[in-house]
Formats: structure tokens, sequence, C-alpha cells
């Protein structure tokens, strides 16, 4: 989709202003460095104002230009101005590549910005992993943001900008049979119109697809499973689920459970490979107050066109988060 053009009333040429671009990572980001998560690399941020900006679009390694999407669009761009670039790591060399982004409004005004997007091939994320979000300088450093405004703020990731689907990727696309735990706290729920927010992890991860020519691609499933608490607060009821393609309940809790905004909690998500190549999926999570249970609280059999591999997401739908440090291991 391209944004329409926007008229604007004439300016005098002493408050002429050309379009501002904020790069939500830094002008020098770092991708494929312990290994490819997805697919893609993203390149996120914000250009303002974003009534008077005509169009946006990017040039990689002084190719052709491409337009870009002005959010909103309902899904992965969450407020006006956002952009993501979604960019195919196969058209990437090792080292440095640069991307110059170009927004011009109305009256011809334009501005850049450059981003230098350092790629390094051939690396496979290991495993067992670790982050201690505390001991980091950027998120980079450890993963890789897919979708929204995330800072390290007291020792945690947080979701600064809550919204559809804000995405953190770790690990590889060959990944297979792994265990994730986290911390996490709720801030705020923050549901708008049919979706209902959720906090949790997709496992078997490898990016989204192209459903509708939508650019960054909309498309969320093939995956793994995802697993994570449902704050279906308009209907009283607030559960464990876990959802696989084409958002189909694999299994779901039985009773109503709360989870309470402010207060700290694990969430553990396993995927393993079962007799004759069938995914099986274990979820639990529990007060980081409370002995980790010692029973799987939810226990699915994937569908036959569950992935078989790939990486971990974590995942804030329209949720206020902080997620703590997370630990990654293999199993047999």
């Amino acid at each position: 989709m391209s944004p329409p053009l926007v008229e604007q009333p004439s300016e005098s040429s002493h408050t002429a202003r050309r379009p501002s671009i904020d790069l939500w990572y830094g002008p020098k980001q770092l991708f494929g460095h312990l290994g490819n998560p997805q697919w893609f690399v993203n390149v996120l941020g914000r250009v303002s104002p974003p009534e008077k900006v005509a169009s946006l679009s990017y040039s990689l390694n002084a190719g052709p230009a491409r337009r870009l999407t002005i959010g909103p669009d309902g899904k992965r761009l969450q407020a006006p101005g956002d952009f993501n670039i979604e960019l195919d790591t196969g058209e990437l060399i090792a080292g440095p590549n640069r991307l110059l982004i170009a927004a011009t409004d109305a009256n011809g005004r334009t501005a850049t910005r450059s981003v230098t997007v350092r790629y390094t091939s051939g690396r496979t994320w290991p495993i067992p992993y670790r982050i201690s979000w505390r001991s980091l300088t950027s998120i980079q450093q450890a993963a890789q943001v897919v979708d929204g405004r995330w800072a390290i703020q007291d020792g945690g990731l947080h979701c600064v900008e809550p919204g559809y689907d804000r995405l953190v990727a770790l690990g590889d696309l060959t990944w297979t049979d792994y265990l994730v735990e986290v911390r996490f706290a709720i801030n705020a729920f923050s549901a708008i119109g049919e979706y209902a927010p959720g906090i949790g992890l997709l496992l078997r991860w490898r990016g989204h697809y192209d459903w509708e020519g939508a650019r960054p691609r909309s498309g969320w499933w093939p995956i793994g499973a995802i697993g994570w608490y449902l704050h279906l607060g308009q209907w009283g009821q607030h559960r464990l689920n876990l959802m696989g393609n084409r958002g189909r309940v694999l299994a779901e809790e039985g009773r109503r459970r709360v989870l309470k905004p402010g207060l700290a909690y694990v969430i553990t998500l396993a995927a393993e490979t079962g007799p004759k190549g069938r995914s099986l999926f274990r979820m639990k999570v529990w007060s980081d107050e409370e002995p980790e249970p010692n029973q799987w609280q939810l226990t699915a059999n994937g569908p036959e066109d569950a992935l078989p591999s790939g990486s971990c997401l974590l995942l804030a739908h329209y949720t206020d988060a902080t997620f703590g440090d997370v630990t990654v291991m293999p199993l047999p």
C-alpha cells in the first residue's frame, strides 16, 4: 500500500521544515553476528510530521528506490509515521551495507538518513543460550527486534509502545527441539477493537509471509506454536493458551486465571519432535514468588503443518510488558 499524497497549506520559506526521520535503533545496526532467527532483518523508525509526508522510500547499496508504507496499517505499523524496512538476508552482503532512507513532503522538500547495516553470514545461533539484559548496552547484542519500539530499562526488555504483535526474535532458523524460560511482568493491557491482549512466546519462527502484497509482510503463519496468556477482559475470561497455524487453539486452560499487572511471572515453553515427526508443545506459567510447578499446565500435539524448526519470539500483543532474563536449553 502506498501512502496517499497529502495536501497542505503553503508555507513561507522561513517556516518551512523538512521531514524528520527517527531511527529507533540507531544509524549503525548489527545482524547475523549470532545467527539468523528469521529470513529478514528489520530497520524500524518513524517519520514526522506524518500528515505532511507524501512519500517515503529506501535504497540498499545504491540500488533502486523502493517505496515504503507509512503507518498506521492496523497491524505491524502501529502509529502514524511508523515504518519497517524488511530486508531479505539474501540481499545483504557480508560486512557493511548502506541503507539510505528518503522522506519527501508535498512541497518537494526531502530529508534523508543513512543506516549502516552490518551483516555477518554463515553463523548459527548458539544453544544453550542466555540473555541478561542488565549486562547489555543494546538489544542487538543479544536479540533482533522484528516489530515495535523496545528499550532495555531497569534490567529488563520493555515494550515502550504497545501494539499489534510487538516482537523480538532470538535463536536460529535451524533450532528444532528446545525449551525457553523467561520472566516477565505485565505493566498494563491496552486492548484495541477486536484484539485481545496477550503475552508469551512463539517457538519455531521463520519470518512473516506475503499474504496480500503488503510491506512489511503481514502473514504470521505457518509457525510451530504460540504459548501465551490471553486477557479476554470484555468477557471476564483470562487463561493460558497454546495456539497453532490459522489461529487454531491447540490447548487451553479450562479454569480462569488472572495475571496481575505489576507482579513478576515465569513462562516456560518447549517444542519437541515426537514419533513420526509430529510436534509436541508444552507450557507452564507461575508466579516468580512461588516454586515451579512439577507438571506442565498445557500439552498439545502440533498439527501436521506445524514447522519442524525455527527460532523463538518474545511476544507482547497490545500489552505494555517487560521481559526479564531469558534461558534457552536444547532438548534431547
